[in-house]
This record gives structure tokens, sequence and C-alpha cells, in this order.
């Protein structure tokens, strides 16, 4: 399995892993022997907090894996099932896995699946393997655990939560999220912490800024991924959408503050049993100083003499919507029946961050048997103005409601706006 990932900038080790210190050892520090055990392991946890491929301490390797492995025996034959043993004996394991014991990534798993099986509102649990996943190159399993730690923390919460939260995300690649809990730490600590001090501006400088008067290729707005679904991203844009795999999607280049999307879902059967296409159609745009989406949704729709308003809410966000009647287009499905619907979106305080999904870094050596190194890729952030979207369904009366619930079902469900 591989190990802990090593990146091309450099990331001290020290001070910057500290769960550990969020167990409650009191119970045991008052017997000597194992008082003996969590000093052996706190004092020498600077040399095996994280993996390296050189050993150039001035303790053998070997010594700190028997001694380790002593502790673990010792604690694990405590009578207690206690979370905090259950903590504990997953860091022991965590630290031996980090000294090349292979066989301990799955121990320390274990362990902490336990704690978390044992204490399903004790947010250490996920913490922990959170941690522990991400120093093993697991970034989608680290990131999981980090946000239901998230939505179980108690108010006194540690800064060592954040800070091992952002190296996390650094590794899967989730600039907005790592700087995001850079700032929840810095806001407990009252001072940057460690990960701020040693990658903060290096996490800034991937985060590219885009501007509304320059010119982009739809290659430089979107990232994508094809699973199940398609999902595409586009942080310029604050935008991510789920598609399905079928549809037909063309993607626009951005010019003058504005681009287009068109989406061409699969078509649908009409009365006399015809398939009938329809496309729905995206409008972003950057807002110019003091325009309102009420304003471009008008603009758009100015040419049309049959529409009337109508009630569209995005997620409990207020809209601009129209519904447009053309007998002259489409006649032989009964005229076009088209909905026009427009919102607008401030700049968020973490761009990214509701939009962001964890991935691999790019390895430049991809030979397993040897050491992998990484390096975080670049990203366009937001627009820093206020953006407006309309959506456009442009549609046929005869398959007007089939069309406009696909319409709906994709704004409501299937789409997430910043």
């Amino acid at each position: 399995m591989k190990k802990s990932l090593l990146l091309l900038f450099f990331l001290s080790a020290t001070g910057l892993f500290g769960n550990i210190n969020a167990i409650h050892l009191e119970k045991w520090s008052k017997n000597k022997i194992y008082k003996s055990k969590i000093d052996f392991i706190i004092f020498n946890k600077q040399y095996y907090e994280n993996w390296t491929s050189e050993w150039n301490f001035d303790i053998s390797r070997d010594s700190l894996v028997k001694n380790l492995k002593d502790c673990e025996k010792t604690f694990k034959n405590i009578k207690d099932n206690s979370v905090e043993l259950r903590l504990l004996l997953g860091d022991i394991s965590h630290y031996l896995y980090n000294l090349n014991e292979q066989e301990y990534f799955a121990i320390a798993e274990n362990y902490y699946k336990d704690a978390i099986k044992s204490a399903p509102k004790d947010y250490r649990g996920y913490w922990f393997i959170g941690t522990h996943y991400g120093l093993s190159a697991k970034p989608e399993l680290s990131m999981q655990n980090f946000f239901a730690a998230e939505k179980i923390l108690p108010s006194n919460c540690p800064a060592d939560f954040w800070e091992e939260y952002a190296y996390a995300a650094m590794i899967a690649n989730m600039n907005a999220h790592a700087i995001y809990a850079m700032d929840h730490s810095r806001a407990i600590k009252g001072s940057p912490g460690s990960f701020e001090q040693q990658v903060g501006l290096i996490m800034k400088s991937k985060m590219l800024p885009v501007y509304k008067d320059s010119a982009y290729t739809f290659l430089q707005l979107w990232d994508g991924e094809k699973k199940d679904f398609a999902t595409l991203i586009s942080k310029p844009l604050g935008i991510k959408m789920l598609l399905d795999t079928v549809w037909d999607v063309n993607l626009n280049d951005f010019n003058n503050g504005i681009t287009a999307v068109t989406l061409s879902p699969q078509k649908i059967k009409g009365k006399n049993n015809q398939e009938i296409s329809y496309s729905i159609a995206m409008i972003i745009k950057v807002a110019e100083p003091g325009q309102s989406v009420e304003d471009f949704v008008s603009q758009v729709s100015s040419a049309y003499k049959q529409k009337k308003k109508i009630d569209f809410k995005i997620n409990r966000t207020p809209t601009s919507a129209y519904e447009i009647m053309i007998d002259t287009l489409y006649k032989e499905n009964g005229g076009a029946h088209l909905h026009v619907v427009g919102i607008e979106k401030n700049k968020p305080s973490y761009p990214g961050l509701i939009l962001e999904n964890p991935v691999n870094f790019t390895s430049i050596n991809l030979n397993p048997e040897e050491v992998s190194y990484f390096t975080p890729v670049n990203t366009h952030t937001r627009f820093n103005e206020k953006l407006m979207y309309i959506f456009i369904l442009d549609t046929s009366e005869d398959i007007h409601d089939k069309s406009f619930a696909v319409f709906k079902y994709f704004i409501l469900n299937k789409l997430i706006i910043e």
C-alpha cells in the first residue's frame, strides 16, 4: 500500500499532527507502567507522525517499532471498552504503519472504526481515521470522515482538528477547504497555525484569479469526471452539474463577460408517438455594476410578447422567471413553450467550497514500487463580481409537461450554485 504522500514543497512534520493530544489519557497516568508508555509515545512522536522514505534520525527505526509494539500489547491487554483506549491503540498502530509496518494500516483502521462504532457522536473517531486515510493516499475516504466529524464538532474543538483537516484537504486537492480549515485554526489559536505558516501562501497561490474582461476557453472554465453520471464543475462560474451521461453537452468559451452551455436531454415521445427533441440552455454572465438578474432576464426575453411572470424558486432563493408561448414555432408539435428562469449570486466567503470533490494529486513518478512525489495543481477561482444565471427550457407544447419536469428536476436536484 502506498505510503503517505511526499509533496514537492517541504512540509515539516513537527507539531502539525496532534490528534493524540485530544485523547484523555489521565486515567492511565496514575499507573507507572502505563505512564511510561504514554510518555514514550508522545516524546518520540516526531519520528513517526509521518512516513519518511529515508531514515536520518539518531534513533533506530527498529527500536521505535519494538517499543511501539510493546505499547500496543500493553494497552491492548487492558480490559477497557472506552473510546479513549480505542483511539490510543489506533494512533499507536498508525505510527507503526508510518514506520513501514504495513499490516498496521488495517489494524489502525479497525481500531478507529471500533471507536466510531462505540461512540458514533464523538467527532474524534472520524477525525483520527480521516487523518489516517489522508496520510495513506486515500483522499476521498479521508475527506468523507472529516466532513462527518465537522457535522458533530463540539464548541471547544481544538485547533489541531482544523490543522489536520487542512492537510487532508490539501492532499485531496481541495484548496478552498484547506483555506477554510486554515482560517478556523487561526481563529482558535489567535495566530496562524502550523499549516498556514508552512503552506498557506502556497495554497493560495494555486488558486488563480479570473477577470471578467479576459477571455477563457471552456477547457479553462470546466472540469469534469464521468462515472454513472457526468459531473461538470466550474469554479470560475461557481456551478456544479450532475448530468445523465446520455445527454449531449455543448460548452462555450467565455468572452465579453458571458458564456453559455447547451444541454440536449433524451428525446420524449409526443402525442403521435413521435420522438421530439428539446434543449436546456444556461447563460452565465458577470453582472455589470448595478445590473440585476431581473434586468438580464428582461433583456433575454424582451423579444417575446406572449410571456407571463411565474413563481419558481431555486432552493428557497428568489428568481426572476417567465413562461413564454410562441405559436409560430414548432407548429407541428403544438407550438413552442419556453421557460426562462434567472438567479443571481454574490461571491461567497470561500469560493469553490461546496463545489470541490476530493481527487488525487498529479504524480510525477508512476512506478508503484518507488516513492511517488505529488504536487497540488493550479485551479481557477471564482469571478469576484456577482454572477447571473439564466436557465432556458426550449420545448414544444406536445411534450411540455414531461420536458418541464426534467428541467425542474435538473435545476432543483442536479445543480449546485454557490
